[in-house]
């Protein structure tokens, strides 16, 4: 996680529970940047049922926020990657092919 937030962690020479803390802090830092509320009870629910008829609270609205064609062609070539390294196909594609 380090790696990918591009969290320095070169000062770290031994494992330790406080450092591995402070690290995991500035990660948390890294991947919730924007968001100012960690709150849930301010979005609107309604009760309702799904599709197997449990009852659940389910959000009233929601942003529906589709990937961009660049973030799709990145993600195809993670599966390829994840293929490659595994040598057999991720469940993602199995289920997009599903489709």
């Amino acid at each position: 996680l380090c790696e990918r937030f591009a969290i320095s962690n070169q000062h770290r020479t031994l494992h330790g529970a406080l450092l591995d803390a402070q690290l995991l802090a500035e990660v948390y830092v890294a991947m919730t940047r924007g968001q100012e509320d960690l709150s849930i009870d301010l979005i609107d629910y309604t009760v309702g049922t799904d599709a197997s008829g449990q009852i659940k609270a389910l959000p009233s609205s929601f942003k529906l926020i589709n990937a961009s064609n660049e973030d799709c062609q990145l993600h195809e070539k993670i599966l390829v990657d994840i293929a490659k390294a595994s040598k057999k196909d991720p469940i993602w594609s199995q289920v997009a092919n599903a489709d």
